[in-house]
């Protein structure tokens, strides 16, 4: 957007008049900043009022492009003052529309946003640092600057006025992922050009140029990217066609672009020493960028867990309901399906237990959590009887009077339950209890039926994790 603001520049400096200096403008992104905090306040009763929160956006974008423009025409002298109190409140800015969504979105959702916060603050702090390191300063990374950050913010709004904050709650984790994976490039590159510097330095030459990235480089590393996503896209619990042609043509373009990589290197003559030596340099990145996507998919399973909970104690009759489910005893389909709502139901009621103080009230927050657990854990082994069921016998699809449509769905629950999204709930469950078993009071007759399930969720899940990964169940 560099361009459309210079010109936007030359037509907006002739109309700021003389008693406007370059540091009241400067200063306006402190007014702008509480305009945005009580439009996010008005906007949980009338969401109409977001349209006042992206005027806001649009006029500290006025303000903040003007500023510097301002100081320079007129000769304030203002350097180092407009650069520092600039950068700062951009930071104060940008912490006033975080908080603003943090004040409509339901608590248990904020703290996914105070992790944005964090990240977005790690952009700024990396610009900084190098800045310091090497006297050049950045603050676009990947095409994306503050002008560009401005106008996703904007169309943030907007969605928010037509469709509501549902569709946010869903983009959290994604937006996470996608500032974490930034960061982690950007900084990745920045320690990779001021390590070349001090190395230049150390064998007492001028460093040289950044190479960019070669052909076969840049072909892997694209290979590497759609690798990734198409076996993402081949693990997903849905048999939609869509879904798995579009694995196949990801993993296809991967190939294709490995090949390329491949023939580039050899047309270069480089030896295969080169390419190991390279490799090893970079095998701590590929490692450390490994732990964060591994991290990241713990997050996007355990970050909707929470919802508001307002019962303080748990009721006596839900245990009861889990020990002995009131489903009648039918044909094995409705038996199912029947058990498996009262569990799900169960787990909805309860899966608000993190929003308990665990100090403050151990026992009600211990009790809550094993109602959940244990919910989950039944679930989770009836899904797997189940899928034991259909693997072994093809023909129990017609014993259980299985539609086409109830088949597809029951096959997509079955292979839900079987997936890494199981194993990631089960482990972290079991991890869990163990801290707080001690606190557990009306729930301890629940104890035993979760040690049993998880034993057999363990030993079973293994083989069936397999066979529905590969053999398409």
């Amino acid at each position: 957007m560099h361009k459309p603001e210079e010109a936007l520049k030359r037509v907006l400096l002739p109309l700021v008049p003389r008693w406007l200096e370059t540091n009241h403008l400067t200063l306006m992104t402190l007014p702008w900043c509480g305009f945005i905090l009580l439009f996010s306040y008005f906007a949980r009763f009338n969401i109409a009022w977001l349209w006042g929160v992206s005027a806001m956006i649009a006029a500290q974008y006025v303000t903040d492009l003007l500023d510097g423009a301002i100081g320079r025409q007129r000769n304030t002298g203002l350097v180092k003052w407009g650069f520092y109190m600039d950068h700062f409140l951009d930071f104060v800015f940008l912490c006033s529309l975080l908080i603003g969504y943090a004040i409509l979105l339901p608590q248990i959702h904020r703290t996914a946003l105070f992790f944005v916060m964090a990240l977005f603050a790690g952009f700024m702090v990396n610009s900084f640092l190098s800045f310091g390191a090497t006297n050049k300063f950045q603050i676009a990374y990947m095409g994306m600057g503050p002008t560009e950050m401005r106008i996703v913010f904007i169309l943030v709004n907007t969605l928010l006025v037509f469709f509501g904050t549902g569709w946010l709650v869903k983009a959290l984790p994604w937006t996470l992922a996608g500032a974490a994976f930034g960061l982690f490039f950007t900084v990745y590159r920045t320690q990779h050009e001021l390590w070349r510097v001090d190395m230049a330095a150390k064998h007492g030459h001028a460093a040289m140029p950044a190479v960019p990235p070669s052909r076969h480089r840049l072909s892997f590393a694209a290979a590497l990217v759609l690798g990734v996503a198409g076996i993402w896209l081949a693990t997903l619990p849905t048999l939609e066609t869509a879904v798995r042609l579009g694995s196949l043509t990801l993993l296809a373009v991967a190939t294709g672009l490995f090949v390329i990589s491949l023939r580039e290197f050899r047309r270069l003559g480089l030896k295969r020493r080169y390419f190991l030596a390279s490799l090893w340099s970079h095998l701590p990145y590929l490692v450390v960028g490994i732990i964060l996507l591994v991290g990241l998919r713990v997050w996007f399973v355990v970050m909707p867990l929470g919802v508001d909970f307002k019962p303080r104690t748990v009721e006596m009759e839900d245990v009861e309901n889990i020990r002995n489910p009131k489903s009648e005893v039918q044909s094995p389909k409705k038996t199912y399906v029947a058990r498996r709502n009262e569990y799900l139901a169960l787990e909805e009621k309860y899966r608000g237990f993190i929003n308990m103080d665990a100090v403050a009230e151990p026992n009600a927050h211990a009790d809550a959590f094993v109602l959940f657990f244990a919910a989950y854990v039944n679930r989770c082994a009836q899904d797997v009887a189940m899928a034991k069921l259909l693997l072994g016998d093809e023909r129990s699809w017609l014993e259980l009077g299985v539609a086409t449509e109830q088949e597809r769905e029951t096959r997509r629950l079955v292979r839900e339950s079987t997936g890494d999204v199981a194993w990631i709930r089960l482990t972290l469950g079991a991890a869990y209890l163990k801290l707080h078993r001690e606190n557990v009071e009306v729930c301890e007759p629940l104890l035993k039926q979760i040690d049993w399930g998880l034993g057999f969720l363990f030993d079973v899940l293994p083989s069936l994790f397999w066979r529905t990964m590969f053999w398409g169940f």
